[in-house]
């Protein structure tokens, strides 16, 4: 007997890849727009998290089991479908664009929210690459190695120790 979520997991990549359902990248950018404005994140930084993530890829994994446009593991799925839900999504639902798009815009509000002005967008990135509380616990000084392309934009570097340093008074936000 095969458990419904798998039959719905299986169905909704069938459906996704022998029906041609896909959005254009500028759908997409489309609904990133709308709910990073529903949450006050600046679409940029959403749209380039997207992209530095998947490719704007809805349909990518990642080789820790991310999944989606924004590459939400299995945990933080969890959480942030109670957070912004109410309930329990399950997590096939990650490669729905809309769905994806819209936890991973309330987890960047959260984020900046918990962080507070003090620190930049650079920040906020880390956070959600790392997670707010090993960010924390490495008194948010992040290695150069662990650094993505897409921190580039958002901060200047300040090299300390080999490390980068993410004060939004050290940024270029």
């Amino acid at each position: 007997m095969i458990r419904s979520e798998s039959f719905i997991f299986f169905f909704v990549l069938f459906y996704a890849c022998f029906c041609s359902y896909s959005l254009s990248q500028d759908r997409t950018l489309e609904i990133i727009n709308l709910y990073a404005c529903k949450y006050s994140v600046d679409p940029r930084l959403a749209s380039n998290l997207a992209y530095a993530e998947s490719s704007m890829d809805p349909y990518s994994v990642g080789s820790r089991g991310e999944r989606g446009l924004f590459q939400i593991t299995p945990d933080t799925w969890a959480w942030l479908s109670f957070k912004v839900f109410g309930k329990k999504v399950p997590f096939y639902m990650a490669y729905d664009p809309e769905t994806n798009i819209e936890m991973a815009t309330w987890y960047l509000r959260w984020i900046s929210d918990s962080l507070g002005e003090k620190y930049s967008q650079a920040a906020v990135l880390c956070a959600y690459n790392m997670g707010l509380g090993r960010l924390r616990q490495r008194d948010f000084k992040v290695p150069f190695s662990h650094k993505n392309n897409i921190y580039d934009h958002y901060f200047k570097e300040l090299k300390e120790n080999n490390t980068i340093r993410i004060l939004a008074s050290q940024s270029n936000t």
